[in-house]
């Protein structure tokens, strides 16, 4: 059977889908939906994201996935979907983790601030190839263990190509991918998201990366005494350097994330706007065609204030 580790692993098998469902969800798709299901691809700039999203909003819960699938009640198109996302996407190798072992992997991190508890944990596991890189460059080198936070559909591109130094280039303490000592910091960076309806983990969850962090010149902290970012200007006019409890990557090959923390936030339960037929919905799907509109029509409605034969219209009309 394909589909063997539905069975064996649903919560791995849920957590795969729910980020790439968060990713399908983010009007952000061109950024955070990467890889990108092929089979959805027109050609190599234009993507069939409604149709995309229409299949994924098919899917049923897990245990009725395992059901359907044996009774051959699945469309194949979301088959070859669920074959992608599910075995085909190899790395990263999700393993979950029980609640009685959460502290014994958080207390690794020596933390000041207190912060509330995950509700799921997972340990994240590459390929030899991606572990023999890290430790190479780690050889000689002490790590550490670092929290990263970022927005829900972040993480499916984040967990497939790792933290990536180039998608925070004007940070307020300059170029690079921040991390804290604190899990409570990293938390507030971390905004809730819809997953997707039918997970076991809530439709409504935020994360947070666990990473592990390789002591380089290329990762700055407050004891570093180099300057930040002399192209930032912020820090032109600050001068300030990384603040306590941050690290700044400025090498992608230098963090590796090693679990993420799942936090559920339980909100009833509401039909989703990606398929909704109202207007708020067609204006969800088509975000930025809505913003291109508004502009002009802002933009309209300005030339139009300035122009005489509107204003004599507009006087001859009111008479």
């Amino acid at each position: 059977m394909k589909f063997q580790h539905l069975i064996q692993f649903p919560k791995e098998a849920d957590l795969k889908w729910s980020l790439f469902s968060a990713a399908c969800s983010s009007y952000r798709f061109d950024s955070v939906l990467k890889p990108f299901p092929p089979f959805f691809l027109i050609d190599s700039e234009n993507k069939e994201i409604d149709r995309l999203v229409k299949v994924v909003e098919l899917c049923p819960s897990i245990p009725e996935l395992v059901i359907q699938l044996k009774a051959n009640q699945i469309s194949k198109t979301l088959v070859d979907l669920l074959y992608w996302v599910l075995i085909q996407l190899q790395e990263p190798i999700y393993n979950f983790i029980p609640k009685n072992e959460h502290n014994k992997i958080l207390s690794q991190i020596p933390s000041v601030m207190s912060a509330a508890m995950p509700d799921y944990m997972f340990k994240v596991t590459y390929g030899s190839n991606c572990q023999q890189k890290f430790q190479l460059m780690a050889a000689n080198r002490t790590t550490k263990l670092a929290f990263h936070g970022s927005r829900l559909e972040n993480f499916f591109s984040i967990l497939n190509h790792g933290l990536q130094v180039s998608y925070n280039k004007r940070g307020a303490f300059g170029s690079g991918t921040y991390l804290s000592s604190e899990m409570g910091l990293s938390l507030s960076y971390s905004s809730v998201g819809f997953s997707w309806r039918h997970s076991c983990f809530g439709d409504h969850i935020s994360i947070v990366a666990l990473c592990e962090v390789i002591d380089h010149p290329e990762v700055r902290s407050e004891f570093d005494t180099r300057k930040s970012d002399g192209n930032n200007l912020f820090n032109i006019c600050n001068n300030q350097s990384v603040p306590g409890k941050y690290f700044i990557v400025e090498n992608n090959d230098l963090v590796y994330v090693r679990y993420i923390l799942i936090y559920r936030n339980d909100t009833p339960e509401s039909p989703s706007l990606l398929t909704s037929p109202t207007l708020l919905g067609w204006i969800n799907r088509h975000r930025m065609f809505t913003f291109a509109l508004a502009y002009v029509i802002l933009l309209l409605a300005v030339g139009s204030s300035n122009s005489s034969f509107i204003y004599k219209f507009y006087k001859r009309l009111m008479q």
